[in-house]
């Protein structure tokens, strides 16, 4: 289900950005970095201390504005929720479950029905803001959840910000996304990740990450 949404321009994640640029730029670096979803490692996830995971939807498990998952990750649900179970693999979008789906969340239920995950409902803030009170509310210990999406500015953010481990992904699909994400997409991954990596910035310290830990496949 196509839903118009505050995800095309989100002030708060540009605002949060800028700041987390002058003060803690690692924040916007990963702990893990993959081409897509397919490429984890889940049983070894949850050996290192992983318990729950957190799923961006589009561009992560979907092609925007589509609810089916993309083809090229369609296992990796199944091997997630083999892995975690069922009620520890959640779906977090800015648009199925934000407050422009609310009161009625017709499309998270859509996305509910294509994609056998619960979609998290949101309906008081956006990414990065809402990642705390979802965890909360999933009655885990941040440090023990992954949370998997393919933007700098809203997921790694958040999931760093309160010491989660963070999963970048590359988009599965550009074709149908809106313009002010591709564009932000692209000076995110083009331009500010290689340059704080340049600059030596790193992401916080995360116990599922180490010499010995293999989480891609």
């Amino acid at each position: 289900m196509r839903l118009l949404s505050r995800q095309s321009w989100n002030p708060l994640a540009l605002i949060a950005t800028a700041r987390t640029l002058i003060r803690r730029p690692g924040l916007l670096v990963p702990h893990v970095a993959v081409r897509n979803v397919d490429e984890l490692n889940y049983d070894a996830l949850r050996a290192a201390g992983v318990a729950s995971i957190i799923f961006d939807k589009d561009n992560t498990l979907t092609a925007p504005y589509v609810d089916t998952a993309h083809a090229d990750i369609a296992d990796s649900i199944k091997r997630a929720k083999d892995a975690f179970g069922a009620d520890n693999c959640i779906v977090l979008s800015n648009s199925a479950g934000s407050g422009d789906d609310a009161p009625d969340y017709n499309a998270a239920k859509a996305c509910e029905a294509a994609l056998g995950l619960r979609v998290a409902r949101h309906p008081e803030a956006q990414k990065p803001q809402c990642l705390a009170g979802v965890v909360s509310a999933m009655a885990s210990d941040a440090t023990n959840v992954a949370v998997v999406g393919d933007r700098l500015s809203t997921d790694i953010l958040a999931a760093n910000e309160i010491g989660a481990l963070s999963v970048h992904t590359r988009p599965l699909d550009t074709k149908g996304d809106n313009p002010a994400a591709l564009l932000s997409r692209f000076l995110e991954n083009r331009l500010l990740l290689p340059l704080l990596r340049r600059l030596g910035a790193a992401p916080p310290r995360h116990a599922a990450v180490g010499p010995r830990m293999r989480l891609i496949k």
